[in-house]
């Protein structure tokens, strides 16, 4: 679920393919891709660098105008990735947090600027900074001064086989509270908050916990009917038990092993599940001032809101669960992407270029290795070449 950002010239980790090219749509004329160009690099990344799985997609304002699939969902199985195939998206969860909460912003239900203790049933202290304020703004752009130094260490926040039984509530409440069962003051750093950039995923999973408060429905059941409802259909799924398991592509260590099918406490912060070309439809929605499918699911001076930069001072490119980032070209990339034991992902858009691509693979690749290094290298550049930048 941690995200990396690794942008030299483009952005940040993933991985693709392996093995035979599968299945591929031909971009129109007018998109001016140098497809010969995209499918070598895609290629050398299947046969070369071993990645097991992977699926892409192209969009415009519109329409998927691109994707292709390729390698295996399950290696071990042979399960070849298709179009329908479901990776686990990890942190791309992350923007539809702030989605949500811009939502009841125009609702009149939440100040991003406000104590989010006036939202809680319980309150929330920083023990280093107790006279400072944290503020939804500061949750969203991962200056609130929470860490993740204690989460994953002090209980299995990821099982097997099924959804995590621990809600969103309960996860927050026992890490973040001063009674809670994992609570360790450790969990907070002693930056004030809005001064210092601290990815984290604790800090996102009680921004989506403040969100269940202010709606009084769980935050799942929000997001959906707000988020992908307007798809018209199941899409995008937060649980392990809301589509068929075999369409689940398994992810993979790096000497091949696979993770089986798990889930994790911290369902908001990184368990969000999808296709390259679902996803790739949802992220129109940044494309198009807030509009998707023909929904207006958010205003346009909302989404401008996500992509300001709060506190230019702890992170120059991170706006509201959105990184925003200029390019020498004077356009923009607008996006996120994450990653999480044995699967990666990006989704990133350059509204000037009216283009979105979306990378899913399922390989180990967020490592300090000179092979994880060589993937992200390659994925850098077949970024490039399909945003055109």
């Amino acid at each position: 679920m941690r995200q990396k950002s690794i942008f030299k010239i483009l952005i940040p980790v993933l991985v693709l393919f392996s093995c035979k090219k599968d299945k591929t749509t031909v971009p129109p004329a007018e998109n001016k891709l140098n497809m010969e160009k995209v499918e070598k690099r895609m290629d050398f990344i299947l046969n070369e660098l071993k990645v097991p799985g992977m699926a892409v997609a192209l969009t415009d304002q519109d329409k998927i105008i691109w994707h292709r699939e390729g390698g295996f969902a399950r290696l071990q199985e042979k399960v070849k990735v298709n179009e329908n195939t479901i990776f686990k998206l990890a942190s791309i969860a992350k923007p539809m947090i702030a989605l949500s909460a811009m939502r009841l912003v125009e609702e009149g239900r939440l100040d991003l600027d406000k104590n989010i203790n006036d939202y809680l049933p319980f309150e929330i202290v920083n023990p280093h900074c107790a006279t400072y304020k944290i503020t939804m703004r500061h949750l969203l752009s991962h200056t609130s001064g929470i860490t993740d130094r204690i989460y994953g260490n002090t209980f299995d926040f990821m099982i097997s086989g099924a959804d995590h039984p621990l809600d969103l509530a309960g996860f927050v409440s026992s890490f973040i509270h001063k009674n809670g069962k994992y609570y360790n003051t450790g969990t907070f750093s002693d930056a004030e908050p809005g001064t210092a950039y601290i990815y984290t995923n604790t800090g996102a999973s009680l921004a989506a916990y403040v969100i269940e408060c202010i709606a009084k429905t769980s935050f799942d059941q929000f997001s959906s009917k707000l988020l992908f409802n307007a798809l018209g259909k199941e899409n995008l799924y937060w649980h392990l038990r809301d589509f068929p398991a075999g369409r689940l592509a398994y992810g993979h260590y790096l000497d091949y092993t696979q993770t089986g099918i798990f889930s994790i406490a911290d369902y908001a912060s990184g368990g969000l599940h999808g296709t390259a070309t679902d996803l790739a439809r949802f992220s129109q929605l940044l494309l198009n001032n807030g509009r998707m499918a023909g929904t207006q699911v958010i205003s346009g001076k909302s989404l401008d809101e996500m992509k300001k930069i709060p506190f230019p001072l702890a992170n120059a490119r991170h706006g509201l669960f959105l990184e925003s980032i200029p390019l020498s070209s004077g356009a923009h990339l607008y996006g996120y992407n994450g990653n999480m034991i044995g699967y990666g992902s990006y989704m990133y858009v350059v509204p000037e270029k009216k283009r979105g691509v979306v990378i899913l693979f399922n390989y180990q690749s967020a490592e300090d290795n000179l092979q994880s290094e060589k993937i992200r290298a390659e994925l850098n550049k077949l970024l490039g070449d399909l945003l055109d930048i």
